[in-house]
């Protein structure tokens, strides 16, 4: 779970721009897991709400924007406001005064580290091709088609930290065991100190595949510790329903559309058609008895799909149609 400071920094970036709902999101979810930050939360919109100056956060006395903000809560709550040096009202009421001023200070405190760092963020996005992008701690990002990062153009912090936005992306990251990478999936993330891996999100499913190294794979932000993965193991993690199903083995075909190389061993023909639609970018269907044909073992290097699909004719008593350049129909003649 994100710790109090954490949680400040992120209402802060929201209320400077309320058109993210992305952290808004996050904000909600942390807030409905603990009481505490529910009240802070709740405090720090009241206080941002009962006052419209604090749109201009640049132009205020910080001193005197606290002795303001006590009185409106004192107001708001119907009871005296707390003088200098001097507490009235005993018991939650003078609780929440003193509390939602600290909140303030830390609105101020935050909100001025965030203007003096001016981080550029950048965003990466691939359309009909493979991309790649160099960060400038050496590492290197390869996006597949149609997938997107954002990511600081400098890093300056403890963490190193970049956001998988859309699609599938192979990581080689350099090793710095004083500043772990952390690459954000939705409300999922994946924490690394140097080594290589992929990541697929689509939809509602992450994969993860490790290649070297080892990562550790939080789903939410409420995980405190979160799966470790070594090299040759992979996650796959569905958020709809909250279902985790832990692989056993690397998945060298997540990777295909990097390598260009496609394994198949001892694999039933559906599971071929589910690998062939991912990395060709094509809807499969299948029309009969297609579960009973297995153990299909076969290795390709930069083949075309009309190719593989002749393969798998001469290999299985099937009809392949072609509907489109997107479509397909494979029918079993049993």
């Amino acid at each position: 779970m994100y710790n109090q400071d954490d949680f400040l920094r992120k209402i802060v970036k929201y209320l400077n721009d309320q058109q993210n709902t992305s952290i808004k999101s996050e904000i909600d979810l942390l807030a409905e897991q603990s009481p505490q930050n529910k009240l802070i939360y709740d405090q720090v919109i009241l206080i941002w709400n009962t006052s419209s100056d604090l749109q201009k956060l640049e132009l205020l006395n910080r001193e005197e924007s606290v002795s303001k903000i006590e009185i409106k809560l004192a107001e708001l709550y119907n009871f005296e406001a707390p003088k200098t040096n001097e507490i009235k009202q005993p018991g939650f009421k003078k609780w929440v005064i003193a509390a939602a001023a600290t909140v303030l200070l830390g609105v101020f405190a935050f909100w001025g580290y965030i203007r003096e760092q001016k981080i550029n963020i950048a965003f990466k996005s691939t359309k009909n091709s493979i991309d790649s992008v160099f960060l400038t701690d050496g590492s290197k990002i390869y996006l597949d088609r149609y997938s997107t990062i954002s990511y600081p153009e400098k890093f300056d912090g403890a963490v190193r930290e970049i956001k998988l936005v859309k699609g599938q992306a192979f990581f080689k990251i350099h090793r710095d065991t004083l500043h772990p990478f952390v690459i954000d999936i939705n409300r999922s993330s994946v924490t690394v100190l140097g080594t290589s891996f992929n990541i697929n999100s689509r939809d509602d499913r992450i994969a993860l595949n490790v290649n070297t190294g080892k990562v550790r794979f939080k789903p939410s932000a409420n995980e405190t510790e979160g799966s470790i993965l070594f090299a040759g193991t992979s996650i796959v993690y569905y958020e709809t329903g909250k279902k985790q199903v832990v692989l056993n083995s690397f998945d060298q075909n997540d990777q295909a559309w990097l390598t260009h190389q496609l394994y198949f061993v001892d694999a039933s023909l559906t599971n071929v058609c589910k690998q062939l639609e991912d990395y060709y970018k094509v809807k499969i269907v299948l029309s009969g008895n297609i579960s009973a044909f297995k153990k299909f073992n076969a290795t390709f290097k930069d083949n075309k799909l009309s190719e593989i699909m002749d393969v798998l004719k001469e290999t299985y008593p099937i009809k392949i149609e072609q509907l489109s350049n997107t479509s397909i129909v494979v029918q079993s003649m049993k």
